[in-house]
């Protein structure tokens, strides 16, 4: 019983010793950069038809400090700040009740070189505006 065990253990040592991942460390200083946006209520612009698939809102904001480096070895991520202070970070989602029935709100973001693009999409594809401008923390490591 006790060379079955001492089997056992040699071959569970042997497992994790022989097929850990391997990763490779680019950069062990991390450079992160934190700014606070704010989304206007009247700054939602819709993109398609309200009703029709692929219908949501978006806000895009010029961010130069996403660069060509961040694309290729950083980061960026998002935080909207609740009304309570909390970060939440995106894509969130929250249930929604627009009066008739509930409806599921998805808030993302996409970001591309100089910019950071917010966006808005509800499970029916209606455009609800905002009853309050949001705070947004951007976070973009590099």
């Amino acid at each position: 019983m006790r060379s079955v065990l001492k089997t056992l253990l040699f071959a569970c040592v042997a497992l994790f010793t022989f097929s850990g991942c391997n990763y490779h460390i680019l950069n062990e200083e991390i450079d992160m950069e934190v700014i606070y946006i704010d989304a206007k209520r009247s700054g939602w612009q819709v993109y398609g038809k309200e009703g029709d698939e692929g219908c949501y809102q978006f806000q895009e904001f010029y961010f130069p400090e996403i660069s060509s480096d961040v694309m290729l070895s950083g980061a960026v991520l998002v935080y909207m700040i609740d009304e309570s202070g909390r970060d939440n970070i995106l894509p969130l989602v929250l249930p929604y009740d627009d009066g008739r029935e509930s409806v599921i709100e998805t808030i993302r973001y996409d970001y591309e070189e100089d910019y950071l693009t917010l966006l808005i999409e509800a499970s029916d594809f209606m455009a609800y505006l905002p009853k309050r401008d949001i705070r947004f923390k951007v976070c973009i490591l590099n």
